[in-house]
């Protein structure tokens, strides 16, 4: 049946559409969106059919997702990532999300905000009007502190913080190249450091176990908990490998994710005045020179709307993969038992049949909700990101925390430009503070 679907223009052979999603994998998916509800492409002699439709990736992730495993790029990489909560499938991710759901109850979410805050407010205090610095850097500084401090119960330090900025876009890269590389090798000087970055993140979780190792005590963070904590059918307690893929994934989606948002978030204030100064006079009605709490993030209902347009326009997930375990009709297409499938959050979220001038910052457009299943910054179904209250926390108590004292002004001439490989994110952005 799939020789009946459209196929992506452009295809070289060997490669397939390889060359493209490395060149401008944005403008790949984007430029599909009118070519039908399922498209197929190719990376390289491997066949994957591209869903546009929200009713057929509703149908993968949530109605039939009983039918889907996880895609060959999460497969590919757990030799890495390992079986963690974003990498594991069926009976075990189910036993490992129910384990971990309550660090993320509204309780425990309290509880972090106001770490959450400290965090940026260090961030912020050496600051100084006039200061030009590489934005999306302090970004990817502040995130893993935060991490380390909620979920890990441990500070870990400038240089660790800096060793995961370093380390995990290496190991981001490398992961998924190798994933989807159709030949069986990669240039050594790609896989060299795809390992050597590995092994540094490696370095930096076993120091965070080693210091759980005689506790016995809850820290009230995550990773006490997963320690202590038993499964309900088995009564066996988690193991350190199992802690230590957990941990692995914790720290990719909790640093990438919101340094990301927050990146893009800022330029996109810096470049819509109106946009800023709604946002200023709401969080001065509401916090009225008091820091922000936990408590705070539903009295600012315009700071949800920024954030959320934020993760609808530069959502940091270009794409994702799930495998058919069997035939499943969606729409044109019958899937067989291994055909991948591909849905891209980014195009999704550009579809201008779902979101009127997709290209135009506008959080007025969250002022009703969209259409279901054309807004999935986070996922869906069953394995729906588990940190996804914890991450829209973190980057409203950080954009406060921030707009609060200070504006950040794009470098006057600066073209920024950005990469969706692993991650969709500016290459480089420096901007200029300026206090309120």
């Amino acid at each position: 049946m799939t020789s009946i679907l459209p196929v992506a223009p452009r295809r070289l052979p060997g490669l397939g559409h390889l060359p493209y999603l490395a060149w401008d994998q944005v403008g790949f998916y984007t430029s599909l969106l009118g070519l039908g509800p399922v498209v197929r492409i190719y990376f390289g002699p491997m066949e994957a059919l591209l869903l546009t439709d929200p009713a057929l990736i509703h149908q993968v992730l949530v109605t039939e997702a009983d039918k889907f495993a996880k895609g060959r790029i999460f497969r590919k990489t757990r030799p890495f990532f390992g079986n963690g909560v974003a990498t594991s499938d069926g009976e075990f991710h189910l036993r490992q999300r129910r384990l971990m759901s309550p660090a993320f109850h509204q309780q425990r979410l309290a509880g972090y905000g106001d770490v959450m805050r400290a965090e940026v407010e260090r961030m912020i205090k050496g600051w100084k009007p006039g200061q030009r610095i590489a934005w999306e850097q302090a970004m990817y500084a502040v995130t893993p502190h935060i991490i380390g401090k909620t979920l890990f119960g441990s500070d870990l330090g400038a240089e660790a913080a800096a060793e995961i900025h370093r380390s995990l876009p290496l190991v981001l890269r490398g992961a998924v190249t190798r994933s989807l590389n159709p030949l069986p090798w990669l240039p050594a000087a790609v896989s060299r450091r795809y390992d050597e970055a590995g092994r540094r993140l490696d370095v930096i979780i076993d120091r965070i176990l080693s210091s759980y190792a005689h506790d016995d005590t809850d820290r009230g963070d995550l990773l006490s908990m997963l320690l202590h904590a038993r499964h309900d059918d088995t009564g066996q307690s988690m193991s350190r490998q199992q802690a230590r893929d957990e941990i692995m994934t914790l720290l990719v989606a909790g640093t990438e994710t919101a340094a990301v948002t927050l990146s893009w978030l800022f330029l996109e204030l810096s470049r819509h005045p109106a946009v800023e100064s709604r946002l200023h006079a709401e969080l001065d009605a509401v916090l009225a020179g008091h820091p922000i709490t936990f408590a705070d993030l539903p009295r600012l209902p315009y700071l949800r709307r920024v954030v959320d347009e934020t993760l609808r326009l530069h959502n940091p997930v270009p794409m994702s993969m799930r495998a058919a375990q069997t035939e499943v009709r969606l729409g044109p297409a019958l899937t067989r038992p291994g055909t991948e499938v591909v849905y891209s959050p980014l195009a999704l979220h550009r579809d201008p049949r779902y979101h009127p001038r997709p290209l135009e910052f506008d959080p007025d457009r969250w002022a009703s909700p969209p259409a279901p299943g054309t807004y999935l910054p986070f996922g869906g179904g069953r394995h729906r990101c588990i940190g996804e209250r914890f991450a829209i926390a973190e980057m409203m108590i950080a954009t406060a925390t921030i707009a609060a004292e200070w504006r950040v002004r794009s470098v006057p001439g600066y073209r920024v430009r950005s990469v969706a490989y692993t991650t969709h994110h500016p290459v480089s952005l420096p901007m200029i503070l300026e206090r309120r």
